[in-house]
This record gives structure tokens, C-alpha cells and sequence, in this order.
């Protein structure tokens, strides 16, 4: 009884408090920045010296 009564007051408590443990929002967020490095990061290898893009085709 006590365990329930503990899991109850632990959910009211993350509820009440708008504390989430994993925020969709924030993970979203840090996977477009992640994805924007890795293109500009690409792109800057696909680059010659002389930082314009090679002619590929």
C-alpha cells in the first residue's frame, strides 16, 4: 500500500510541477541543429581550397 501511495504522490508531484523527463520539444530542437552541422559540415567537404563547390555532374 505504501508503494502505490509513494507512485501516486511521485506522479501528482511531475504532474503538478510541469517537470517532464523527456521533452519532445527539446529533442526535436537539438536533432535540427544536429542535422544542420552535419549538412554545412558536408558541404564544406565537398568545397575545394578555394571554398566554392565542386562542379559534380
Amino acid at each position: 500500500m505504501r508503494l502505490i501511495g509513494a507512485v501516486l504522490v511521485e506522479i501528482d508531484e511531475v504532474w503538478t510541477t510541469g517537470k517532464r523527463y523527456f521533452d519532445m520539444a527539446e529533442y526535436r530542437e537539438w536533432k535540427a541543429n544536429t542535422e544542420k552541422r552535419q549538412r554545412e559540415v558536408k558541404i564544406r567537404g565537398m568545397a575545394g581550397s578555394d571554398g566554392k563547390l565542386a562542379n559534380i555532374g
